[in-house]
Formats: C-alpha cells, sequence, structure tokens
C-alpha cells in the first residue's frame, strides 16, 4: 500500500494505485429507494380510530391521516456512538435502520473543519489515518486552545401534537425505533388514555458543525491499493455505501408533555414559556393559567449531549421547564456539546435522503357543552301608555327558551326547556316613567349549565309585557321574542322589543355569558 502524501499542510490521498474499476462499481450502485413525499391525507379508519367520546364540555373525535416527509438530517440518539465521526463510510442499508455500521475498507486521509469562527486555533483538523480515535484527538486539539468570548447557540424550538409512535418519528425525523429511540416513545405512553393529549417539544442548541472536505470521485475515499474484490462484501445494490458528511454538535432536549388540557393550550404555554425563559428577544408573558396548566402536566425530558448536570427524567411543572431551556445557552470549554444530529452522503456526494411514513389517528375537539349566564340588563320605555306624564306599572314575564341534551329549541314556542328571569301580576307591578329605563337593583341571571352547543343550536330571548290599569283594565305592551342560533352568536347583548296596542313598545336587554 502506497503511503499518503502531503502538501501544504493538508492531507491528500493518493488514489493513482486504487483500482481503476472502483468508480465505474460504486457510481454503478443504485441510491437507496426513498418513498416520495406526501402531504397530510386523510385516509378510512378501517377500524383503528378510536371511538367518539364525551369529554367534559367537549365532543370528541377521530379521523386517520397518513402523510410521508423526506429527511436529509437524522437524530443522533447516541451521541456518543463509537461509529458517528466525519468521513467514516457506512453501510447504507443499514443507516436506513440507524446502525452506521462502518465497511471494514481502510480509508483515505480525511480533512474536516468546524464552523465555529472564534477559535484561537485553526478550525482545520487532518486525519491521516481516519478513525474514532484519530478524531477525537485532532478536535481537542483544536478545542483546547479554547475560543475568544462566548459563541451563542443557534435556538431551534419546535412544538408538536403526536399520536402515535409512528408519528413521533415523523416529527423527530427519525426512527424511534432506532437505537436510543424506545425510551423517548415509552415516555408518551401511546397506549394509555389516562392523558390523552400528548405533545412533543423538540428544542435544539446548535453550537457548530464539524463538515468533510469531500472528495472528486468515489475512489478518492479508500486508501490506495483498494480493489472492487475490496469493497464487494460491503456493498451492493440493495446497501449503497453512504459517509456521515457532517456532524452537529451541541445539545437537544426533547420534552414529553402528557395531558388532559387541550393540544392548544399546551402549545399555547410551551411557546410562552420559550419566550419568558429568554431564549428569544421578544415574546409573550407566561400568565397565570398557562403557568398552570404545565404544572398540571406530567413532562419528561431527554437530553442529549447536556453535560453532566443534566438529568433526564421527569421535570417539575413550569419552574422545571424554564430552567432546562436556560441552560446551555452558548458553546464554552465547560460546555463543548455533543454530536446531537448528522447528515449522510452517498460517495457521488449526493444528499442522502430518508423517508418516514406515519398513519395516525387524529383527535379534533368540539365544545358541544357550556354553562350559559343569562342576565336581565334592563328595560327601555320606547313608546305609548297612559299619558303625559304618567308611570307606567308594568308586569308580566321575561324568559329565555334554552336547549337540553335530547330536547333541541325548534322556535320560541316549542322545544328546550325554559328559565324565567323576571316574573310580576298586575298587582305587583314595576313603576317606569315614560321614557325612562328600569334597571335592576341586583343582578337578576339564571345559570343554565350543560347547555348543549352546534351551529344550529338555538335560543329564544322572550318578553310578554303589560301595563296594569286597574280597574279599567290591562293596556298591552306586547308579546315579542328573538330567536338566536350559536352560530349567529349567542355571547353579547340581545334585545327583544315588544308592540302592543297602539303605540306601546318596550325595549328589553339581555346579556349572555358564556362560562
Amino acid at each position: 500500500m502506497m503511503p499518503a502524501c502531503f502538501s501544504g499542510g493538508k492531507v491528500d490521498a493518493n488514489s493513482t494505485a486504487i483500482d481503476p474499476g472502483v468508480n465505474d462499481y460504486i457510481l454503478g450502485l443504485e441510491h437507496l429507494e426513498v418513498a416520495e413525499a406526501q402531504p397530510k391525507t386523510e385516509i378510512d379508519c378501517d377500524g383503528l380510530c378510536p371511538q367518539p367520546e364525551q369529554d367534559g364540555t367537549t365532543y370528541c373525535s377521530y379521523k386517520r391521516y397518513t402523510e410521508t416527509g423526506q429527511f436529509d438530517e437524522f437524530v443522533a440518539f447516541q451521541p456518543n456512538s463509537a461509529t458517528l465521526w466525519p468521513g467514516t463510510v457506512v453501510r447504507g442499508a443499514d443507516a436506513q435502520n440507524g446502525l452506521l455500521t462502518p465497511i471494514g475498507v481502510d480509508l483515505a486521509p480525511v480533512t474536516f473543519s468546524l464552523s465555529l469562527e472564534n477559535l484561537h486555533s485553526s478550525p482545520v483538523g487532518e486525519m491521516e489515518k481516519p478513525s474514532l480515535s484519530a478524531f477525537r484527538e485532532s478536535i481537542s486539539a483544536i478545542l483546547a486552545d479554547g475560543a475568544t468570548g462566548a459563541t451563542p447557540a443557534a435556538l431551534d424550538f419546535s412544538v408538536v401534537e403526536v399520536n402515535s409512535a409512528s408519528q413521533l418519528s415523523f416529527a423527530l425525523g427519525a426512527e424511534v425505533s432506532w437505537p436510543g429511540g424506545p425510551d423517548i416513545a415509552a415516555s408518551f405512553s401511546f397506549d394509555s388514555t389516562e392523558r390523552k393529549t400528548k405533545i412533543l417539544v423538540n428544542f435544539t442548541q446548535a453550537y457548530y458543525t464539524v463538515d468533510v472536505d469531500t472528495h472528486t470521485k468515489p475512489s478518492d475515499f479508500f486508501a490506495p491499493g483498494t480493489t472492487i474484490d475490496d469493497l464487494e462484501p460491503w456493498m451492493d445494490q440493495e446497501s449503497p455505501p453512504v459517509y456521515v458528511q457532517s456532524i452537529t454538535y451541541g445539545r437537544r432536549v426533547i420534552f414529553s408533555v402528557q395531558t388532559n388540557r387541550s393540544a392548544s393550550e399546551v402549545k399555547a404555554a410551551l411557546e410562552a414559556s420559550y419566550s419568558a425563559a429568554g431564549a428569544v428577544s421578544a415574546g409573550l408573558s407566561v400568565s397565570e393559567e398557562q403557568q398552570q396548566v404545565l404544572d398540571e402536566s406530567e413532562i419528561r425530558a431527554f437530553v442529549l449531549g447536556g453535560s453532566a448536570d443534566d438529568a433526564t427524567g421527569a421535570i417539575a411543572g413550569f419552574e422545571g421547564l424554564i430552567e432546562y431551556i436556560k441552560q446551555g445557552g452558548s458553546y464554552s470549554k465547560e460546555s463543548p456539546g455533543a454530536p446531537i444530529a448528522y447528515k449522510l452522503a452517498y460517495l457521488d456526494n449526493a444528499v442522502t435522503k430518508l423517508a418516514f411514513t406515519t398513519d395516525y389517528s387524529e383527535r379534533s375537539c368540539v365544545k358541544n357543552e357550556a354553562d350559559v349566564r343569562v342576565d336581565l340588563s334592563r328595560i327601555k320605555h320606547v313608546s305609548g301608555g297612559d299619558g303625559p306624564g304618567d308611570n307606567l306599572e308594568l308586569f308580566g314575564n321575561i324568559r329565555v327558551r334554552y336547549p337540553t341534551k335530547n330536547n333541541p329549541v325548534v322556535d320560541c314556542n316549542t322545544g328546550g326547556e325554559v328559565a324565567y328571569l323576571w316574573q310580576l301580576s298586575s298587582d305587583q307591578y314595576m313603576s317606569l316613567a315614560e321614557g325612562g329605563i328600569w334597571t335592576p337593583s341586583a343582578a337578576t341571571f339564571v345559570d343554565l349549565e350543560a347547555v348543549p352547543v352546534s351551529d344550529d343550536a338555538k335560543m329564544c330571548f322572550v318578553a310578554v309585557m303589560w301595563e296594569s290599569d286597574s280597574p279599567f283594565g290591562n293596556d298591552d305592551f306586547g308579546i315579542a321574542g328573538l330567536l338566536v342560533s350559536f352560530k349567529e352568536g349567542w355571547p353579547g347583548e340581545h334585545h327583544v322589543v315588544t308592540h302592543g296596542s297602539g303605540e306601546n313598545s318596550l325595549d328589553v336587554s339581555f346579556k349572555v355569558e358564556m362560562k
């Protein structure tokens, strides 16, 4: 085997003695078969969707989806893997399963560089005889001289709802069945229904990358004297060779969050917490309600590339989450990071992509029950009466017809149940000056519990109004109802305007609050 040549301080592989057929042989191997990317698409449940259920005041149903994504960067579930180092050539078929299996052939010298720009020494490293130990020795020498100032980490924070292990793999861009991944999948308890909402938080702090200088042809990857016979045991049409082209160093924290709160509540609380931790320059403050959402949730953290003090396991709600996010914010000698992600390439330097397909049931919950408060706000005299200067002596009833679970409101006279806000007989009248407005001296309201809500659910506000004129008979101030669907909007103020005999008219105002 001919010795490697060196020029200008850089390693230069001497490939002249390599079998000239090596290039043709390797280039003749097909790239790995990768499924085409497919957007989220609804598919039939085929008995795999959970049954619809009533969960408190919400009705939850399920739809099934399929989705395929292609990825060119992969999570390093095992940062201390003995086979994860730049320039190593591995079996493609095994790489599809998260295994970096080196081929048993001597490699040509490798030159790599670090992306850190403030190092005191050169960021370029060289391995005459590439191996894990040679890489560790070289990168340790580069980092030993330290850097000028701190190097803030490049941050990424994603929050995704996951409903199955395959969806978790899709969200991470790496199969959780790969070595090191099952513990993460187990933390989500996909088989348990105790906590229905499951959220993945993928938080990365990337310090720098280690990148390999590319070769011009496949034979340049191997030591002089390498023949096709040397390569054939390690590669074929089903398993083309690929090499580790780039490794990202830093810190990755994968949080599993399980709760009975809604996904939207949890996402809002997590994103506000990330902002509050100072991870971004500006953002939302964290409300007491958002803190409570996290405190009620079961949160576990898996730290990849953290310091020895970074624990992996359960954390204490909001405060624990904030503390995890604040740690390791920049590269330093004390916090050098570890491999958290890597990229692969074929020996023709084409990017290696893998595809992950997930079929999953997605839970969709709609609030279909609500507690409703209806207040009588005021009664306003519009027109009519006994004559100038005379007070009106009003009586009658003011009520609301509302739907129940088994009895929807059809119209203002049919269906549902009736609740009265105000009732007076002719000898218990309320006095109101002409053109005046009456408001209750104390809150006059009804609380309606578990009222069904849907777009077509209806509620009717009714006023039956008379004016006492004993002993000459009572004056009709009208009967009126206002039918309002939930889609049109129950919350807010509603006016029922009555029209009785002659010009007699009143404006009755209702106020509705949804709890």
